[in-house]
């Protein structure tokens, strides 16, 4: 018996050490190839291919940032970012997400739909009217995270109507377990009502999220940096930063710093508070110090999540006049 258990305890000892040859083997494999990127031995292993397009887009995003001249603000946004200044490319935002930085796709869960209707009115210079909706993809088949965007708006200027309409298509996903990369393309007609004057634009945007804590996000983005644009639709940089404290306050801190027809090199600057109570009811207040146009908003806004949908309100007043004031509202579905 003790025979048979030496020679049994052998042929394990042999099988152990054609199991280390096999291992040897796999992580040689794994090593030299391109396209592999796993964890053995709590060791990453960061394949040479990957290195390179990650590198490329990095590139490319810093290219286009330097390329680009800010201008206006954020074209579209919902009544989350509304209600917060205007802030938010560094947050987490739920069917805004591909509103506000392409990169927060990656952060996005199932499929998500969001309906927005937003007014603005500008003291007896005109209005703003947007409606228009998000659908999101990221499903667990997803092969990357996706989302169309659809607006459409009527601004009101004295006597003249202007109807544009905007179609944008994006994607967002993880570079790093820390760091994700978007980028959008996107459609953009606006004509004059009554005339045949009418302009269409192709344009796009790059974003990156970072962040190095489940509280922490930091952001920079790059939106219409092709250089095709009007009125509407013009070049911005925007940096941002979100934290979250014990999950019950958020905070939002954007910067933009135009420099179109800004020779004194004068910023945007947008920031803003989000209370949750009881997980599902959300307080907003916030500001918006434009320096360079000489506006400054104050914004509060109220949102609810439930278990298949949300609903959003936000309201903004311009401290500066009595006239200029914005209400946003949208409707959300999550499945």
């Amino acid at each position: 018996m003790v025979k048979n258990n030496g020679s049994s305890t052998k042929a394990e000892k042999c099988v152990r050490m054609e199991d280390k040859r096999s291992n040897a083997k796999l992580r040689l494999f794994l090593n030299d190839n391109p396209y592999s990127l796993i964890e053995l031995s709590g060791q990453r292993h960061r394949p040479q291919l990957r290195q390179v397009v990650e590198l490329i887009l990095i590139l490319a995003f810093v290219a286009a940032f330097v390329y680009s001249l800010p201008g206006r603000a954020q074209t579209f946004t919902g009544p989350a970012a509304f209600g917060l200044g205007g802030a938010g490319v560094a947050a987490v935002a739920g069917a805004e997400a591909p509103l506000m930085n392409p990169a927060a796709l990656a952060h996005t869960m199932n499929y998500q739909f969001g309906a927005f209707h937003q007014q603005k009115g500008f003291e007896g210079l005109g209005s703003v009217r947007d409606y228009g909706g998000v659908f999101i993809d990221h499903n667990p088949d997803a092969v990357i995270p996706g989302a169309l965007t659809y607006f459409n708006r009527t601004r009101l200027v004295g006597p003249v109507t202007l109807e544009s309409t905007y179609i944008e298509i994006s994607f967002g996903n993880f570079l790093y377990p820390e760091l994700a990369f978007g980028i959008s393309g996107k459609y953009f007609k606006q004509k004059v009502v009554g005339s045949d004057v009418d302009k269409t634009i192709w344009n796009g945007s790059l974003g990156l999220l970072y962040t190095p804590a489940s509280n922490i996000g930091l952001a920079l983005v790059s939106t219409n940096f092709v250089k095709d644009y009007n009125g509407e639709i013009y070049p911005d940089i925007a940096f941002g930063a979100h934290y979250v404290y014990e999950k019950v306050i958020r905070a939002r801190l954007d910067v933009r710093l135009p420099q179109i027809d800004n020779a004194d090199k004068k910023g945007q600057v947008m920031f803003g508070f989000e209370s949750v109570l009881a997980e599902t009811v959300f307080l907003r207040a916030g500001f918006r110090w434009d320096d360079l146009n000489k506006k400054n908003f104050a914004t509060a806004g109220i949102g609810w999540d439930g278990p298949r949908l949300g609903f959003d309100y936000a309201f903004e007043k311009n401290v500066l006049t009595e006239g200029e004031i914005g209400h946003s509202v949208d409707l959300r579905l999550f499945f």
